[in-house]
């Protein structure tokens, strides 16, 4: 687990995601990261820093996770992100 935790710290704030070769790929966290799951993650996050501390507790939920990708986030991507739930967990 060690290694693992070295391995994704390397990749990502060491710029150094060439070293593991094709699990680099997996290693760097970035927009492309999991099919543009990683633009989705920081835009959400890029949204929630900015709502008052009342909106934070109270405003949005998961269920109205699709609310917010529609009219707050400018999609890249070709997928609609319907709710912020993991479907296989």
């Amino acid at each position: 687990m060690l290694v693992i935790g070295f391995a994704f710290c390397d990749a990502n704030f060491g710029g150094h995601a060439e070293r593991y070769g094709s699990i680099g790929y997996y290693l760097e966290f970035n927009d492309y990261w999991g099919t543009n799951r990683g633009y989705i993650w920081r835009k959400t996050v890029e949204l929630y820093m900015n709502f008052n501390p009342m909106h934070k507790l109270f405003r949005y939920e998961l269920d109205t996770f699709g609310i917010l990708t529609k009219y707050k986030i400018r999609e890249v991507t070709t997928q609609f992100f319907e709710n912020a739930h993991n479907e296989y967990l």
